[in-house]
């Protein structure tokens, strides 16, 4: 894929983080540190209830979360990643 077929993303993005283990807490610190200016929102999605306390959405289930994002990054266990696309797929405009 080149740069010209990608997707154009929005100047501030709608982000959902699939898990927040290792992976997704390092990531999700680095979408903090780019703050307001790049990042509109962060959903996170993880099954453990109250994993994400301090965010503005959580959710235990893929289904319930909100369809408008502009990127989604699966950071659950690698296991899993193959069911979370299957899940997430179709429900944003760019997969």
């Amino acid at each position: 894929m080149n740069e010209s077929t990608l997707p154009r993303l929005p100047e501030k993005c709608r982000v959902t983080l699939l898990a927040l283990g290792d992976v997704g807490s390092t990531l999700l610190l680095g979408l903090r540190l780019l703050g307001g200016d790049v990042i509109r929102s962060i959903g996170i999605c993880d099954v453990r209830p109250g994993a994400a306390e301090l965010l503005h959405a959580q959710y235990t289930d893929l289904t319930a979360a909100p369809a408008h994002y502009d990127m989604v990054f699966i950071t659950n266990p690698t296991s899993l990643h193959a069911e979370a696309l299957r899940q997430v797929k179709g429900r944003g405009e760019a997969l």
